[in-house]
């Protein structure tokens, strides 16, 4: 980082309102089949991982696991340990994980889906810790094989633009998840809101599996 010399980069200016800013930003995503996927699958996955939200945890180790405060901080610790484990072997084997891009999402799809019914019904401290560990490990290395496709897929003059709006889109589509996941909670019970879920990973797998496009990608 101390090497890099801002001074030497030459950033083109623009004239190009705001609004056109966005719009161009907005072509670019919807009109780059990969990105465009790559974005759905998101959002899609968005609504379903406010189970994975600090209160929807929270609510769930103590009313459904019977577990008090320092069992949801343990969860979320060893959530984050798979997902480091997950980091150290996507840069160790990051040709091989490349090459097979589009199958490492969808088997890292099938394999949180598959976790998340498990962990919805599951009633023991020690299998909730595995079960969070298993679900960020292979999380963590399906989102850096997007986060490489969608950077080897725009134009560095759209990146930026193109990785605002998913971002804008996620953080929307989360608030306005999050609102409605806990009406529904209040009303029905946090395990619905759980089994909700793991519907959408699962339907997100069935959709991966059916496209030929995502199954081809590699980073």
């Amino acid at each position: 980082m101390e090497k890099i010399r801002l001074n030497e980069i030459k950033i083109p200016t623009s004239k190009a309102t705001y609004f056109q800013t966005i719009k161009s930003g907005w072509h670019a995503l919807i009109n780059n089949d990969v990105v465009k996927t790559i974005t759905l699958l998101d959002l899609s996955e968005t609504i379903a991982n406010v189970i994975w939200s600090q209160t929807f945890l929270l609510t769930f180790t103590v009313t459904i696991l019977n577990l008090d405060e320092k069992w949801w901080g343990y969860q979320g610790s060893i959530y984050f340990i798979g997902s480091i484990i997950g980091g150290i072997i996507s840069v160790r084997f990051a040709e091989n994980i490349a090459r097979y891009g589009g199958k490492i999402i969808f088997v890292s799809s099938l394999s949180v889906a598959l976790f998340t019914w498990l962990y919805t019904y599951n009633g023991v401290a020690l299998v909730a810790l595995a079960l969070n560990f298993l679900i960020g490990f292979p999380y963590q290395i399906r989102d850096i094989v997007e986060q490489s496709l969608l950077q080897e897929s725009v134009t560095n003059d759209s990146m930026g633009r193109v990785f605002a709006i998913r971002q804008f889109l996620t953080i929307l589509l989360s608030m306005l998840t999050i609102l409605l996941a806990s009406s529904l909670a209040e009303r029905f019970g946090v395990r619905l809101i759980y089994i909700f879920a793991a519907v959408i990973y699962s339907m997100t797998t069935i959709w991966i599996a059916k496209s030929k496009l995502i199954k081809n990608l590699r980073a």
